[in-house]
């Protein structure tokens, strides 16, 4: 699966028969049914179906599916900025939510209710130094670092010491209790290092 970053969904499972339906996204999707699931059974993967194009008739970059496989979060090229969208069958998408702002790629906690992202420095300035529509110079310069979006609270927090996060960052949840980040080495910091942040889980 040579495209973008992957990801994958459970869009269902079946205990007693050992069955699991899994969609799984790059630029394009497609489910398989992976079956023999039970302790001692040989696996077995079989497509249920071709390739689909994921947002087709929109211009996306860098989706990344919930894990029930029914909605994404990705660029939207036409604005420039992050979007939350139901991922139909037939691949069309249904935007959701707009963050307004450009955005790393997103990642979902296990209940794909907390969207974790990062914004990196002066990224919502233009090539002129302008700040990005809708945003105040002053929020241009100090709105960087990794955030999570709450869906249900329609909350936005940045992780408590992201702010020291002065390159691309793509944080990722560790199951439902935290998020993760590297802190990449620059000129000030010579040393790359993990930070784990807790949280508290909800998924």
């Amino acid at each position: 699966m040579r495209d973008q970053y992957p990801s994958a969904g459970v869009l269902r499972a079946d205990s007693g028969r050992g069955t699991v339906v899994y969609r799984v996204l790059t630029s394009w999707y497609r489910d398989y049914l992976v079956s023999g699931t039970a302790e001692g059974r040989t696996t077995r993967v079989r497509p249920l179906g071709p390739a689909v194009r994921a947002c087709s008739g929109r211009q996306v970059s860098l989706p990344i599916m919930t894990p029930d496989g029914r909605e994404l979060g990705a660029r939207d090229e036409s604005t420039g900025t992050t979007k939350l969208f139901e991922l139909r069958d037939d691949g069309t998408c249904t935007e959701v939510l707009d963050f307004e702002l450009p955005t790393t790629k997103v990642a979902f906690d296990p209940g794909g209710r907390r969207v974790a992202f990062a914004v990196p420095p002066r990224v919502i300035r233009d090539g002129r130094g302008r700040p990005y529509p809708g945003v105040g110079p002053d929020a241009a310069d100090r709105l960087h670092g990794v955030f999570v979006f709450d869906r249900d609270r329609r909350r936005i927090a940045r992780v408590p010491g992201s702010e020291e996060a002065r390159r691309l960052t793509i944080p990722e949840w560790v199951g439902g209790e935290g998020v993760i980040f590297l802190l990449a080495a620059d000129r000030r910091d010579p040393t790359s290092r993990f930070r784990f942040v807790p949280l508290g889980g909800r998924g």
